[in-house]
């Protein structure tokens, strides 16, 4: 549903579609230069599809994904595929 359990510096968190979720900064970054890392899990008894946060690009062939100063989007793919799947859970922090 896009609630936050604890901030740390996100003010919101943005489901833009099918297993693709934007997170937003509290304060921008002074510049796109931040490290992130995320997670996602799902709370299903079936855990043989797991999932994995990378960041979403618009077009896969370039380097350029959805990274600004403002907000970072992720998506979440299943294990062993890159077909995206919504998460049950998806843990985000950024470090700038």
């Amino acid at each position: 549903t896009g609630s936050i359990r604890d901030s740390f510096g996100i003010s919101s968190v943005t489901d833009e579609g099918e297993g693709r979720y934007r997170f937003n900064f509290t304060t921008a970054y002074s510049n796109t230069n931040y490290a992130w890392c995320g997670a996602m899990s799902t709370a299903t008894s079936n855990r043989t599809n797991g999932r994995h946060a990378t960041q979403y690009h618009d077009n896969q062939s370039t380097s350029n994904g959805l990274l600004t100063t403002s907000s970072c989007e992720i998506m979440s793919t299943m294990s062993g595929s890159n077909s995206r799947a919504d998460a049950d859970f998806a843990y985000f922090w950024a470090i700038g």
